[in-house]
């Protein structure tokens, strides 16, 4: 258990890293489509992994598991660095409590409503080889793991289409508004300027299809549930695991872009953020997920994580319509701050 959270520490840190250079390099504009590729890893691993794993612990026992991937780096690891004391030390910064995030309304609202949906979301994964093998004893080990291939792949497509489709989104909404504003002749802002933040809506920009990938994600989890609950043929829970992870992975990224929008000077802190607060829901769910199928039955079961999922909803209109005021806030709070 202790090696698990050193592990899990040690990744958990390469989240943060990759959302802060992504922060750094990219714009508003393109940051959709860099987050949807940065996504591929952390969500499209742990669904590969069991793939793998089932490959080898079918053939070649569990024990076997570990040496692919820690003998390679022995090499590495045990590698002497001479040179270092030549190098120049870093200026140090100013340390930053990423607590402080939790203070902000849009913040805490965002990561409230993406850990709810990726608490249900791990419902899923986690039940997996439990409930396949229990509705379908017909599959083995390596059957099993490539069951996650299909939520998987969904994954995997929507990591790379929801970064284009936030990108198109950014351009879409900018160009209404710079249509706008050349035919209205009250409009007191100029076309090259509606992409400032005090003039640009990033919330109604990043949230505009939200609602849709969010209804989906909820039917397909209803869904999942009734078809394992009926013992439906396998290629039904497989096609809503495609739905599952498509939707999920797309909500998911534009949060995350939009945390970032809102906070592009300390996108490795809200990044860590999101990580604690959806990984702390997402355990949650995982060690009740089997006491909820067994009291309740795998259908209903999934009905209650919709509903909880459901509860979260309205945060998607209350940050399109409350955003831009916070926002406003916050700037007006700077600036009294930079003046005194």
């Amino acid at each position: 258990m202790l090696l698990r959270c050193l592990q899990a520490a040690g990744s958990a840190s390469t989240i943060a890293l990759g959302a802060g250079v992504i922060a750094d390099i990219a714009t508003r504009s393109e940051r959709g489509g860099f987050f949807g590729l940065y996504s591929l890893g952390p969500m499209v691993g742990p669904c590969l992994g069991p793939v793998i794993g089932g490959l080898l612990a079918d053939n070649l026992g569990w024990s076997f598991m570990p040496h692919p991937f820690y003998r390679p780096l022995l090499p590495i690891i045990g590698r002497s660095h001479t040179g270092a004391g030549d190098q120049e030390k870093p200026e140090k910064k100013p340390f930053v409590n990423p607590l402080r995030l939790f203070l902000s309304p849009a913040v805490s609202l965002l990561l409230l409503f993406n850990a709810v949906l990726y608490a249900v979301f791990y419902g899923v994964t986690a039940s997996i080889s439990t409930l396949f093998v229990d509705t379908y004893p017909f599959l083995n080990e390596t059957d099993i793991g490539l069951c996650f291939l299909a939520i998987g792949g969904g994954m995997l497509a929507g990591s790379w289409l929801s970064g284009k489709a936030l990108d198109k989104e950014y351009q879409k909404v900018k160009k209404n508004l710079e249509l706008k504003c050349r035919e209205d002749p009250e409009c007191k802002i100029k076309p090259e300027e509606v992409t400032k933040d005090e003039n640009f809506p990033i919330e109604y920009a990043r949230f505009r299809t939200m609602p849709i990938y969010f209804a989906l994600y909820i039917a397909a989890c209803i869904a999942y549930g009734w078809c394992l609950d009926r013992k439906v043929n396998l290629a039904g829970p497989l096609i809503l695991q495609v739905l599952i992870g498509y939707t999920i992975v797309t909500i998911m990224n534009t949060v995350q872009t939009l945390l970032v929008d809102l906070n592009p000077s300390q996108g490795s802190s809200v990044t860590a953020c999101n990580n604690l607060v959806r990984c702390s829901f997402g355990a949650a769910c995982v060690s009740v997920i089997d006491l909820m199928i067994n009291a309740l039955g795998v259908g209903w079961t999934y009905v209650v994580l919709a509903g909880l999922s459901l509860l979260v909803g309205p945060i998607m209109l209350i940050i399109i319509k409350m955003g831009p005021k916070w926002r406003a806030k916050q700037r007006a709070k700077r600036a009294a701050g930079d003046s005194s």
